[in-house]
């Protein structure tokens, strides 16, 4: 009885075991890569890809044609004759007919390969689709391959980088939610100056007014616990420092610039802060940790 391989070359009219030679010669350039322009290798690289996406079929039906010296196909014919009605299997039966087959699965694994069918959209499977025998040996052979691959990668970064690819399909899909383009940071890794204008959704003046009563309120709580004037003088001027900042946004500075003078101020700050501290006589506890007391020499 001939393989699954066999009956497509038979379609295709040519010979299977030209063809599986084929298969496994690679493309070799017409010249060495190294002296190659980028033209050239572009071409080069675009016939690679163009073979390896239109012999999907084949060289999975390859690999199931050897797996298990042929046992494991006739058992996956059989398996469909027993499933299949009007010729024809639904995806929400693939992951029980592979796992009839001894194949262990996780949902990762069995989304990769219905994805190859158009049978998933986003993370969800499209139970309905509908595949033919050809389609299902097709799919054993990708999951042969797929668990073979794991001998040089391992299974949990492929699913990790799997999933993360999906997501990043489903987000580049899907319209932004309402209101995203008052965040300017939201789908950037890194964050912008703190507190931007209009942040709270709020007029930049109301929100500058309401930077300033934050600092103040700081500054008395902070007075209050027992902080040094000097720090809580420092405390405030950082405050207004970041509402300066705020405001030269505001005013149309760019980030860069508004972060630069909120820098600025913040060292000015820690200049001010240890010159008061260099100028201001050591309290009488300090004093005596220095000079040590009689009885510890």
């Amino acid at each position: 009885m001939p393989s699954t391989f066999e009956e497509l070359c038979e379609q295709r009219q040519v010979n299977s075991d030209e063809w599986r030679k084929s298969l496994s010669t690679p493309i070799l350039p017409e010249k060495c890569l190294l002296d190659m322009t980028d033209r050239e290798l572009e071409a080069h690289y675009s016939r690679v890809e163009d073979r390896a996406d239109s012999t999907k079929e084949d060289r999975a039906l390859i690999i199931l044609e050897r797996a298990q010296e042929g046992r494991l196909e006739r058992q996956a014919g059989k398996l469909f004759l027993q499933s299949a009605k009007d010729d024809k299997i639904c995806a929400d039966q693939v992951p029980e007919m592979l796992e009839a087959l001894r194949f262990e699965l996780s949902n990762t694994e069995v989304h990769f390969l219905l994805r190859k069918f158009n049978a998933t959209e986003d993370f969800d499977m499209v139970p309905e689709t509908e595949l033919s025998r050809r389609q299902w040996m097709w799919l054993v052979g990708e999951c042969q391959m797929l668990k073979d691959s794991y001998r040089h990668i391992n299974p949990e970064a492929f699913e990790i980088a799997y999933e993360a690819m999906i997501s990043r399909q489903k987000a580049d899909r899907d319209p932004p939610p309402a209101g995203a383009a008052d965040w300017p940071n939201l789908h950037k890794g890194r964050a912008g100056p703190a507190l931007r204008p209009q942040s709270w959704g709020l007029p930049p003046e109301v929100e500058l007014e309401m930077l300033r009563q934050v600092a103040a309120t700081a500054t008395n709580a902070a007075m209050a616990a027992g902080a040094s004037p000097h720090s809580a003088s420092a405390l405030q001027r950082v405050a207004v420092a970041a509402s300066a900042t705020n405001a030269a946004v505001a005013a149309g500075a760019s980030p860069h610039s508004a972060s630069a003078l909120q820098g600025l101020a913040v060292a000015a700050t820690a200049s001010h802060g240890a010159a008061a501290a260099r100028a201001s006589p050591p309290t009488a506890p300090a004093q005596d940790a220095v000079r040590g007391t009689p009885g510890d020499s």
